[in-house]
């Protein structure tokens, strides 16, 4: 038998409640509200060592584990897409830093760095809701069904593409093209269409033929990926682009402070871990 602590009292409590654009479609072990909203709490002490730890950031282990510790009705953060993650975030934000948040900008006209202050609580509602599922029909009859990125899968494509940005930056060092090179840069593309075609096909939830056959092994899905026309690749790719670029409203327009300028224009707002929890502002 366990003994509460007599200090739980003065543990974290929720800060607020706030409803994921996905709506646990790609959670089902999600644990919410009967109206359907997670619990929110502050950052801890060891969280805030984890968002600015930048190994941490840059594989993914820094905002799941914050959000692991933030919102423990979340179980998998890595397995939510992106706009989930960048909802969550922000509540996260307004739960320990409250809901503003400062941002600066370089007016594009007189190129003046200027301060601005955005109010959090007013963006979350912004957030477009994703369906469970998308069908898009291809020109031989076949209903392809995608859903958005996840973030592991996100993070994932960010760590190759940073991985061979370096590779192709260290190739152009070197004056003399050779055969090893050259043999090194092939390697880098086919290893950036792999990843193309793998997260392509891990974004389809399942195939439906003409005649009513479905079709849901991984194995068969990334068959069909592979031997499907260019156009049908770039009719699923396309959608796969539009779903996962739906997302928190971004865009605050903003003054010029300069006398002279005065000038207004509309920036966006960063979302991205690192800079957003790197002031606590």
């Amino acid at each position: 038998m366990t003994t509460e602590s007599k200090l739980s009292k003065y543990y974290r409590s929720p800060k607020l409640y706030v409803r994921i654009p996905s709506q646990g479609a790609f959670n089902p072990d999600m644990e919410q509200s009967m109206s359907g909203e997670l619990a929110i709490m502050a950052m801890t002490g060891r969280d805030e060592t984890m968002i600015k730890n930048p190994d941490a950031l840059l594989n993914g282990e820094a905002v799941t584990s914050v959000i692991k510790s933030c919102v423990p009705g979340i179980k998998e953060p890595a397995e939510l897409p992106i706009t989930d993650i960048d909802t969550l975030l922000i509540a996260i934000k307004i739960a320990t830093n409250g809901d503003e948040h400062e941002i600066t900008a370089q007016c594009p006209k007189c190129k003046t760095m200027n301060q601005g202050t955005v109010n959090l609580r007013n963006i979350l509602p912004t957030a477009k809701m994703l369906e469970s599922e998308y069908p898009i029909k291809l020109d031989t009859g076949v209903t392809v069904y995608i859903k958005p990125y996840n973030y592991a899968m996100q993070t994932e494509a960010a760590l190759a593409a940073f991985d061979e940005t370096k590779t192709l930056q260290n190739l152009q060092k070197d004056k003399e093209i050779n055969s090893e090179s050259m043999a090194i840069y092939n390697k880098s593309f086919r290893r950036m269409a792999d990843m193309s075609v793998s997260l392509l096909g891990r974004s389809i939830i399942k195939v439906v033929t003409p005649d009513g056959d479905e079709v849901t092994d991984p194995n068969e899905i990334f068959a069909f990926i592979q031997n499907i026309d260019s156009k049908a690749a770039k009719q699923i790719d396309d959608l796969l682009g539009k779903i996962n670029s739906l997302d928190i409203e971004k865009k605050m327009e903003m003054q010029c402070e300069k006398e002279s300028c005065k000038n207004v224009w509309t920036t966006e707002v960063e979302f991205n871990a690192s800079d957003f929890f790197a002031d606590g502002s």
